[in-house]
This record gives C-alpha cells, sequence and structure tokens, in this order.
C-alpha cells in the first residue's frame, strides 16, 4: 500500500544524507593536503629543468580537489609561494579572487591577503599618498606576525622590498619594523628576501645612519651561517652560506665605493703578468663579472671587445673575471666538462679563441658573484681608478660605449692620462647584476 508519510521521511533522510555527504565532502582543506600539493608538484623539478607541459601537468594535479572557494587564505598564500603552481593549474583568478575577499580581515588570513596582492593593490592606486597607504597598512598589519608564523606571508620581506621602490626613503620607520620578523627560522628560499630587505633598508635611510643597521646586519649574518651548518642540501646550503658572505661584504659594509678594491686571488689569468690587481695600478682597470654559462655575459662579449678596442693605446685593462665553474659552455655546442681547475683553465684557452676575445680572462678564488663588489648576479661591470679606487660598479657590459667612456674618460682625465676623443652620451641601458 502507497504510504505518502512513509515517502516523506524516506525523502528527508535521503535529503540529509545527500547533505550530510556533500558537507564531508567539502570540508576545507587540511594544511597537510597543503603540503602533500606543494610536495607534488616541486617534485617535477627534482630531476632537474622540467618542460612546460611536464609543469603544467604537476600544477593541475596538485591541485585536483582543492576547492579555492574553501581554501584558507593563509593556505593560499602557501600556494602562491611556489613558482606558477596556481597559474599553471589555471586557479590564479579564483585564488586572487579569494585573497580579495579576505583583505578585510584583521588576522593571519587578512595578513596573508595583503601581503600577496601588494604589487596588485599598488598598480591600482590613484597615486602617491594611496600607495603609501597600502604599503604602511600591509607592513603594520595586526595579523602579520601570526601569518609569517603559520607560513602564509613568509614572503613578506622580499615582496616589499620588491615593490616599496622609490617610495622607500618615506618609509624608513615603517620598514624598520619589519626587522622583528627576521627570525632563527632562516629557510633557504629566504635567503634571497632577507639580502633584498636590507638593501632596501639602506636605501630607505633606516636606522638614520649606516651604524644604526649595524645589528640587523649582524643579526641576518648569524643566522644564514647557522643555517648553512645546519643544511644538509649542498645547494640549499650553498645559497645560505652565499648570503652570509654577501651581507658580510665589503659593498653592504658601505666599504667598497671609493675605496680601495677589495684584492682578488689569482688562480689563473690568460696574461701571465697579471698575478693581482696591484699589477694593474696606474691604469683604470675595468672589471667584468661573467661566466660562460651566463646567456646575457656571452652576449654582452662584442661590447666588451668594442670597449677593449677603444681603449687599446691608452692606460685602460679589461678584464674578464670568473671563477671555477667545473665546466666551459659553448667550447664545443654544448657543455665542455672539466677534470680539474687546470683543465678549465686550458678550455678556456680554447674558448678565448674561438669567440675572439682579445682581453685578458682571470680565474679568482673568490666567486665570480664576489660579495665584496656587490655583485649579486652576472654580468656585471666595476670600475677601478689608477689608484686603486672603486669608482663605479653594477654597471652592464652592454650599456652603450658612450656612457662607459664617459666614466671611464673622465677618470683619465682626472689622472691627467691620455684618453681618446668623447663619444656622443646614449640613451640609458640597463644596470647590471
Amino acid at each position: 500500500m502507497f504510504d505518502p508519510y512513509l515517502v516523506s521521511r524516506i525523502a528527508r533522510c535521503s535529503i540529509a544524507m545527500l547533505i550530510s555527504a556533500a558537507t564531508a565532502l567539502a570540508a576545507p582543506p587540511t594544511d597537510a593536503q597543503i603540503d602533500q600539493a606543494i610536495k607534488l608538484y616541486k617534485s617535477v623539478f627534482s630531476g632537474g629543468a622540467a618542460t612546460h607541459d611536464a609543469v603544467a601537468a604537476a600544477a593541475k594535479s596538485a591541485m585536483a580537489g582543492l576547492d579555492m572557494n574553501q581554501l584558507s587564505c593563509l593556505q593560499i598564500a602557501r600556494l602562491a609561494d611556489h613558482g606558477s603552481l596556481l597559474s599553471e593549474s589555471g586557479q590564479l583568478d579564483a585564488a586572487w579572487a579569494r585573497l580579495r575577499s579576505c583583505l578585510p580581515d584583521r588576522g593571519p588570513d587578512g595578513a596573508a591577503a595583503a601581503v600577496r596582492l601588494l604589487g596588485t593593490r599598488l598598480r591600482e592606486a590613484a597615486d602617491e599618498p594611496a600607495k603609501l597607504a597600502i604599503l604602511r597598512e600591509t607592513i603594520s598589519h595586526p595579523g602579520l606576525e601570526s601569518a609569517v608564523k603559520q607560513g602564509g606571508a613568509s614572503r613578506v620581506l622580499g615582496i616589499v622590498s620588491m615593490e616599496a621602490g622609490p617610495l622607500a626613503p618615506r618609509l624608513a620607520d615603517d620598514l624598520a619594523q619589519l626587522d622583528k620578523l627576521i627570525t632563527p627560522d632562516f629557510a633557504p628560499m629566504l635567503a634571497p628576501d632577507y639580502t633584498s630587505y636590507y638593501e632596501l633598508l639602506q636605501r630607505a635611510g633606516a636606522g638614520s645612519t649606516e651604524s644604526g643597521l649595524e645589528p640587523t646586519r649582524l643579526k641576518l649574518v648569524k643566522l644564514a651561517r647557522g643555517a648553512a651548518a645546519a643544511e644538509t642540501d649542498e645547494p640549499s646550503r650553498e645559497s645560505l652560506a652565499n648570503t652570509a658572505d654577501y651581507l658580510d661584504g665589503r659593498y653592504i659594509k658601505g666599504t667598497l665605493l671609493n675605496h680601495p678594491a677589495p684584492e682578488l686571488t689569482v688562480l689563473w689569468c690568460s696574461d701571465p703578468a697579471i698575478r693581482a690587481l696591484a699589477d694593474l695600478k696606474g691604469r683604470v682597470v675595468v672589471l667584468d663579472f661573467w661566466a660562460t654559462w651566463c646567456g646575457p655575459c656571452v652576449e654582452s662579449l662584442p661590447a666588451v671587445k668594442e670597449l677593449q678596442e677603444r681603449y687599446e693605446d691608452y692606460p685602460v685593462s679589461v678584464v674578464g673575471v670568473s671563477s671555477p665553474q667545473g665546466s666551459v659552455v659553448g667550447l664545443k655546442g654544448g657543455i665542455t666538462k672539466a677534470d680539474s681547475e687546470q683543465h678549465e683553465f686550458e678550455l678556456m684557452r680554447g674558448y678565448m679563441q674561438l669567440h675572439s676575445i682579445t682581453w685578458p680572462l682571470l680565474f679568482s678564488r673568490e666567486s665570480v658573484t664576489n660579495p665584496d663588489y656587490g655583485v649579486r648576479g652576472i654580468p656585471h661591470v666595476v670600475i677601478i681608478d689608477p689608484a686603486g679606487i672603486v669608482r663605479h660598479r653594477a654597471l652592464h657590459p652592454a650599456q652603450s660605449l658612450a656612457k662607459k667612456a664617459e666614466k671611464i674618460d673622465a677618470i683619465l682625465r682626472e689622472f691627467k692620462l691620455a684618453a681618446p676623443e668623447p663619444l656622443p652620451v646614449a640613451p640609458a641601458q640597463p644596470s647590471g647584476g
């Protein structure tokens, strides 16, 4: 017999079960699931360079089953820390929309959203006062410390350093407050952020004087060295050690420009007469920090040759500076492994001939990313005057010949040395690393 009441009860129970099941399926993802997604995405890079298709497939696989509307903004910010995970999975727009919804929150979710959206919001800002307000709001967010501790705003120092730009001097006191976020948890991926933050403080004039920043610098050096000593992964250990060396180098300490040039320990030079920088005293010295694996360095070789030819008959020495890399790239159309440092030096002679390099090249014991010269990326050109004083740094070898010549010729005239005829000055080019 048909019983409408029974049918109604069954229907209600079925609906309740469906709602219960849907609720269970829609439960917010756990932090363990986020960890697993990140691990899965990063695994595609474990074998070295990965193809775009492989990266996209890994990103989609990692994000499968994660509902952006169910993720917390802290979790989204953690995912955003890992390259193109969100964009390659097709989730970037949804992630940014979710982050915007968290901006009013005064807790860690709001702080994570404010940090991640900082660049976007600054580009949307109508004027400079609006940009300053956004930066101050982000830096002083009440949930920031908690967000950093929970991993949702760990990149805050790097992001603020990148976005503050020319506004930094007006934010000196605000930026100095971020020092409290520097903790013993010195992850390798954050090493460049801490370095950028310290340089930002210098540009901002925080601490009033260089000595006012010394406690922050010393803290960073100590943390980086401690983390490097404890690190078992060799690339990570090297990254941390390089960060410590850079922060403890002459450039960061403010004793590079207009000071005697740091010495280079010459392991080999194509010109045997050059055994130390002192051998070039009395001449203007142009150091071009480079390596054969560096595409922009190799592309700049014709510009370096042009510079060398201009000063061939004048008291100017152009010298390429590298350090042992374990191989030479581009000698036989690929990578030629070196059996030893001496073998690499011999390979370099063949490279010089192949690429028509007529200026001296030397290998130094110090890294090509030399911390004392403030070299964080290559190519990077430094100019030293005849008295051995560093006058210019962070120039790009591909900068116009006229721009480089203007600086060199001015030094030659200052020291009453012969100089070629001036060249017309061309528009500015990018600076070096």
